[in-house]
């Protein structure tokens, strides 16, 4: 029979109420908290760079390639399955959400030992025949962060699922001041160089291993329990999901070692700092998807017509926010670019554009997959992005001798926006969702308007000074768009609302 835990969680649906309220107030913490911890080196630029010439920071960037595919054979992605069964579990019995817990959380720390030691002793044939880096300490750094990565991640799940967003970015924050301690004590005053920063790498994320799980034991989440039939439920969720996550990793960071191999680490270096200055618009979409991924499948579970209504709802104003963010960041890249590197990096900010536009993407196929993953179409997702990961290995074998960087960047964006295509296509055929296109064809034709404009600004190389008005100008043609145009009406009266909510909670006088 299921306790009054399940019964009591049932009226307090996290899908219930606005859901852009919850997102700004959950996905205002995650943002702060990815800006900080899921790359730390992106708040710390300006002084790495100083530090570190780019053949260093190519060193980095090739590791940090390695590093970001070792949690796929870590967990085996089974966090994605926690999220689909929580809420199932959780309208059970709280007994059941620590069978659950329990199950995967020993799993990853028995078998993810298991996977790092086996891949220290493949690591001189493998990473150091690509990077040409000490075994010691090098290699033992890029498997340890990965295992307190992945481990802290299993340990914040319950608290994502029920939207603890300030609980989970608290811990975070404090992870990132870790690591940015670490990193820059070695590196300062120490000079010990780019191991300074692998050093600072592993420091935050057990610091983030021990918090969580030293809370999941206190909340009675994390015990002495595991249970086969909880863990083969879970692995048959996600391991089809795992071509999804190396499809990720392919197409976002092989290119790094690819571009080591046939040219230089200086090159991928400056690669390196394109891709985390295009990364700003992968930390904003994802504090939001964090929020809105587990609304919209508590939504979908407990209404499903209703719930694709909801999602429908958030796409048209999702849509134009992240490209609005995404021309700010391209228009200006030159500028962010000179403000935070020294000179020998400038030549960055060309690329970045590429790299923001290939995540609006990413933000764009993660709404969607919640559909999928609902229905349980895993084959789709899985046969998606083994074919997106294909074409990309081709594109960037043939090309990237030839053209380099460049042939990096365009790849990543090709093979993202055709598995954005594939995704969405499968999840509209499969339970269509009603989209506005009244709001979203408007979107699209402004920002291909003001990139248009931004191309042709770059390819007459205009004045400094004229061209940074002229881009201020693509910019607020682009922001008037939701004032004029009758389609982005229901954005507008969205926004007006959230507005007159703010003033109204900011007069409200506080209980003391």
């Amino acid at each position: 029979m299921a306790d009054s835990a399940g019964a009591a969680t049932a009226e307090t649906e996290i899908h219930h109420g606005n859901q852009f309220v919850k997102i700004l107030r959950h996905g205002s913490w995650y943002f702060v908290a990815s800006l900080l911890t899921k790359l730390a080196g992106l708040v710390l630029v300006p002084v790495y760079t100083r530090y570190l010439p780019p053949a260093e920071y190519g060193i980095l960037g090739s590791l940090d390639a390695v590093s970001r595919l070792l949690p796929l054979f870590i967990s085996l992605y089974l966090d994605a399955s926690f999220i689909r069964f929580y809420y199932d579990d959780r309208r059970v019995s709280k007994g059941r959400v620590r069978t659950l817990y329990s199950t995967q959380f020993w799993f990853v720390a028995t078998w993810g030992v298991g996977i790092c030691a086996v891949g220290l002793m493949i690591a001189p044939f493998t990473i150091q025949s690509i990077v040409d880096v000490p075994f010691a300490p090098f290699m033992p750094l890029v498997f340890t962060a990965p295992l307190f990565t992945q481990l802290g991640i299993m340990g914040s799940q319950v608290m994502r699922a029920d939207l603890k967003a300030r609980q989970v970015s608290l811990v975070n924050i404090a992870s990132f001041i870790a690591t940015a301690c670490v990193a820059l004590i070695l590196l300062i005053p120490f000079g010990y160089g780019v191991v300074s920063l692998m050093w600072g790498l592993v420091a935050g994320p057990f610091l983030s291993f021990i918090v969580f799980t030293a809370i999941g034991i206190r909340s009675g989440v994390l015990g002495w329990t595991f249970d086969w039939a909880t863990l083969r439920r879970s692995l048959a969720f996600s391991i089809p999901l795992m071509p999804n996550v190396a499809g990720g990793w392919i197409n976002g960071f092989s290119n790094r070692l690819i571009l080591a191999y046939y040219g230089t680490l200086a090159d991928v270096g400056l690669f390196t700092i394109s891709a985390q200055i295009g990364l700003v618009m992968y930390f904003l979409t994802d504090a939001v998807t964090q929020v809105q991924d587990p609304i919209g499948m508590s939504a979908l579970t407990a209404d499903r017509e209703a719930g694709k209504r909801q999602i429908a709802e958030f796409v048209s104003v999702f849509m134009w926010t992240v490209l609005a963010l995404f021309l700010v960041l391209t228009l200006f890249a030159r500028e962010a670019v000179s403000i935070v590197t020294p000179p020998s990096y400038h030549e960055a900010y060309v690329l970045v554009g590429v790299f923001a536009l290939a995540y609006v993407a990413g933000a764009v196929y993660r709404v969607f997959t919640v559909v999928l993953m609902f229905h349980r179409r895993l084959w789709v997702i899985g046969a998606g992005a083994a074919l997106s990961a294909v074409l990309n290995i081709g594109f960037m074998l043939v090309l990237i001798p030839r053209y380099g960087q460049a042939a990096a960047a365009a790849s990543f964006l090709l093979s993202t926006v055709l598995y954005t295509g594939w995704i969405v296509w499968w999840s509209q055929r499969t339970d269509p969702v009603p989209l506005n296109w009244r709001a979203l064809g408007p979107t699209f034709a402004g920002a291909l308007v003001a990139v248009a404009g931004y191309a042709a600004l770059e390819l007459a190389e205009v004045e400094t000074l004229v061209a940074f008005a002229a881009k201020v100008g693509l910019m607020t043609g682009f922001v008037g768009m939701l004032f004029v145009v009758p389609g982005l009406a229901p954005l507008r009266a969205g926004l007006t609302n959230q507005i007159r909510v703010a003033k109204a909670r900011a007069r409200r006088p506080k209980a003391r």
